[in-house]
C-alpha cells in the first residue's frame, strides 16, 4: 500500500515540475489597427512579446493568410522575464477596403499557439 502512495506521489509531483516549468508568451498588445491607407503602400507594425514562464520562450514558426503578409520573428530564445520584438509588414498592392490579417505564432509556450490580428482600410490610389 505504501508503495502505491509513493508512486502516486511521484506522479503528482512529475505532472506538476512539466507544467511549472514552461515558457508563457504574452503580447502585449495583439491587435494593431493602421487605420486609413492608400492601396501601394507598405504598413509595418511591431509587436512586443514577452516570456512569462520560466523557461526560455522559442518561436518555432509563424503563419500568415496570404503572401502579401510577411513575418521577421526573433531567432533567438526569449528568455524569461525579457521582451522581443516581432515586426510584420503587410503590402497594400491590389488591396482594397478593409482588411485583417492574422499571423499565427507557434511556439514552445505553454499558451501556443498565439496570435496577432492586423486591421485597417486600403483606399484607392490617388491620381
Amino acid at each position: 500500500m505504501n508503495n502505491k502512495k509513493n508512486i502516486g506521489f511521484l506522479f503528482l509531483l512529475f505532472s506538476f515540475s512539466l507544467t511549472a516549468q514552461k515558457a508563457i508568451m504574452k503580447i502585449e498588445t495583439p491587435k494593431h489597427n493602421f487605420g486609413f491607407v492608400r492601396e501601394g503602400k507598405l504598413v509595418k507594425m511591431e509587436f512586443k512579446i514577452k516570456n512569462e514562464g520560466t523557461e526560455p520562450l522559442i518561436i518555432i514558426d509563424t503563419q500568415v493568410e496570404c503572401s502579401c503578409t510577411k513575418v521577421d520573428k526573433p531567432t533567438q530564445p526569449i528568455m524569461p522575464g525579457t521582451t522581443e520584438i516581432l515586426k510584420v509588414s503587410f503590402d497594400t498592392n491590389n488591396k482594397m477596403d478593409r482588411q485583417d490579417r492574422t499571423v499565427t505564432i507557434i511556439s514552445n509556450a505553454a499558451n501556443s499557439p498565439g496570435s496577432v490580428l492586423v486591421i485597417g482600410v486600403v483606399l484607392k490610389k490617388k491620381n
